[in-house]
């Protein structure tokens, strides 16, 4: 399900992601296989680019994620 992926690092893929204005991202399951979704920052004025890897934090409503900066990028 799409809650096993609260807690993983997606990669946007397509666009610039602002609260309310999600973007495409790709994060693999616990499976291997990546997974396309839609990502929007959790803080409002923040924004994700094209690359930027996010932590997903929270599902909103079904394949739709808020995340925030990959706190640890040398690890994940």
């Amino acid at each position: 399900s799409f809650d096993s992926l609260v807690g993983r690092v997606a990669t946007i893929v397509n666009g610039t992601a602002r609260a309310g204005y999600p973007a495409q991202a790709k994060v693999a399951n616990e499976h291997g296989q990546m997974l396309y979704v839609m990502v929007e920052p959790e803080a409002e004025g923040m924004t994700f680019q094209s690359g930027e890897r996010v932590l997903l934090n929270k599902r909103i409503a079904g394949n739709r994620f808020a995340g925030a900066v990959n706190p640890w990028p040398d690890l994940i």
